[in-house]
């Protein structure tokens, strides 16, 4: 029956898909990809409000909120988060991959490492803007006289509490645009790929 279903559908004639809400992590998923990203089966959302149900299913867009109490528990598991992976060495050697030399900028190592933890927990490609910002919060710490590793905390926990990490999101065209369809993205395509096979981010490939 499957196979039968699969085969006949001709996407072809569906010329209007319409428009995708944007998917929170329920409570599972949060947990696997905290998992996957971070190296340590901490099991942070285990604390949090139970995710609201519809049809059966827990992962319906339309039905999973964000209360305020839910926003609380995301900062608190992000800070939680951070610390334990900064007190395993072994896991902080691979999130903190690059440390400044005698001749490098401590912000432009600090960008490297931003990056590819941002560019993994936004499960997409990021930008210089979005860099910046979070190396802002970087500085905040090297302001405050912390040392490089801990002027790093701030922004990764900016990282995991962002919409970005929370939510799958798939950004519209322009509002002016002719035709509001387009085909998914490679990494959104993963995206939707990973979480409906095993509940996670995508793996590297």
């Amino acid at each position: 029956w499957l196979k039968s279903a699969l085969e006949s559908v001709d996407c072809r004639k569906i010329s209007q898909p319409g428009r995708v809400t944007i998917r929170k992590l329920n409570r599972a998923e949060y947990n696997n990809t905290i998992r996957d990203l971070v190296g340590i089966d901490f099991r942070p959302a285990d604390d949090f409000p139970a995710d609201n149900v519809g049809n059966g299913f827990d992962n319906i867009a339309q039905v999973l909120s964000l209360p305020p109490l839910l926003m609380e528990k995301y900062l608190e598991a992000a800070e939680a988060v951070v610390n334990q992976a900064f007190d395993d060495e072994q896991v902080r050697a691979q999130i903190i991959f690059a440390a400044p030399g005698e001749n490098e900028s401590h912000p432009d190592v600090a960008r490297q490492v931003i990056r590819q933890f941002a560019e993994r927990a936004f499960r997409r490609p990021v930008d210089d803007a979005e860099i910046e910002r979070l190396t802002t919060l970087y500085q905040l710490g090297t302001d405050n006289e912390l040392d490089y590793v801990d002027s790093l905390r701030l922004p990764l926990q900016a990282i995991l509490a962002s919409p970005q990490f929370l939510y799958r999101i798939e950004f519209d065209l322009e509002p002016d645009a002719d035709d509001q369809t387009r085909p998914l993205n490679d990494y959104e395509l993963a995206t939707r790929l990973s979480y409906f096979l095993w509940s996670s981010m995508p793996d590297a490939e």
